[in-house]
């Protein structure tokens, strides 16, 4: 079940929560970035970009890329909920703890299929007065508060 089909009296589990987090940072992950837009708007022609043909060989612009998949309001939505938003739930996380979460998260979205490791986390993490069981500790009371501040919402 996805999280947004979930009703009142459901109660989310830590994969669960994890897995939205995730799900969340992807979809961060693949929005437009408007500042960059915008400041590279003054290197392009004066042309729209609706009229320059690239794909026929118009200005030479080896570095246009095709744009990705647009994302849908209920992603945007999921994201703002989760981890945009004036009141999104990662907000629950301590904020020591807010960079911990996001390079476990990112590291456990790298090896979805197996070889993630706590020992690669605490590498990453530099914190060399803490082992990496207890970034694997303070990593699970971070996910249960945010999975708790979802269970007392909705």
């Amino acid at each position: 079940m996805m999280v947004a089909d979930m009703v009142g009296d459901d109660v989310l589990s830590f994969d669960e929560v994890e897995a939205a987090l995730m799900d969340a940072m992807e979809y961060l992950g693949r929005m437009p970035d408007r500042e960059r837009g915008f400041l590279s708007a003054g290197s392009r022609s004066g042309w729209p970009e609706i009229i320059r043909a690239t794909w026929l060989g118009d200005y030479g612009d080896g570095d246009a890329v095709p744009r990705g998949p647009g994302l849908t309001r209920a992603q945007v939505g999921h994201v703002e909920r989760w981890v945009t938003g004036e009141a999104a739930l990662v907000l629950a996380v301590p904020p020591a703890h807010r960079r911990l979460v996001g390079i476990v998260l990112r590291q456990k979205r790298e090896h979805e299929g197996g070889g993630f490791a706590w020992a690669d986390v605490w590498r990453v993490f530099g914190d060399r007065g803490v082992t990496s069981d207890g970034l694997r500790m303070r990593y699970e009371r971070a996910i249960r508060k945010v999975a708790n501040q979802f269970n007392k919402r909705y």
